[in-house]
């Protein structure tokens, strides 16, 4: 792997009624270039609806290749992302999961919430 890269890898694979539906190009590497220098890993507890927490970003820029994880194992915890304390949802994470993306160099202010309890939010974030 070259400097400023992102090797990232996705196995996705459903069993439903005895049929296995593979995603293609499941398992196989994707790079991600990356040409930021700054890099940040956090974990924030999560406030229930209608508080939102500011997702803290110390110098990274959005834009960025993001993965967050919801670590709760509570049903019902699931955690919105959303741009701006009242913004609209645009990412739910349930219990246990975790999820990259790309966020839209355009968001002013990435925001958190939880449906229920108080989960904890980890998340990686780089600059694109």
């Amino acid at each position: 792997m070259a400097n400023n890269e992102v090797k990232l890898v996705i196995d996705f694979e459903l069993t439903k009624d005895s049929n296995i539906h593979a995603f293609p190009g499941s398992g196989a590497p994707q790079t991600i270039a990356v040409s930021g220098d700054n890099a940040i890993q956090g974990r924030q507890t999560m406030p229930t609806t209608p508080s939102t927490e500011a997702v803290v970003l110390g110098e990274v820029a959005y834009g960025g290749v993001w993965i967050f994880a919801n670590r709760s194992s509570t049903t019902g915890e699931n955690i919105n992302l959303r741009d701006g304390s009242g913004g609209t949802n645009f990412l739910t994470l349930k219990p246990g999961e975790v999820f990259p993306v790309r966020l839209a160099s355009d968001i002013t202010a990435l925001h958190a919430v939880a449906d229920a309890g108080t989960p904890l939010l980890e998340y990686w974030g780089l600059d694109d």
